[in-house]
């Protein structure tokens, strides 16, 4: 939000990855990150309940 305020000129137009305009480009960026955090987070939770089950068998 920053970057708009003080520098709006970057966000306008289709400088953009392919073609796309800077705003979309921006968005798909985000989002991708958003995905692999929310997949991280998903295997991070998988991986410590395995733990836990594979600790508990042993004992």
């Amino acid at each position: 939000m920053g970057l708009r305020v003080g520098a709006p000129q970057l966000l306008t137009g289709d400088n953009g990855v392919v073609g796309l305009s800077a705003i979309g480009t921006w968005l798909g960026i985000v989002l991708a990150m958003v995905l692999a955090t929310i997949f991280a987070v998903i295997s991070l939770i998988r991986g410590l309940s395995a733990r836990s089950v594979l600790c508990s068998a042993t004992v």
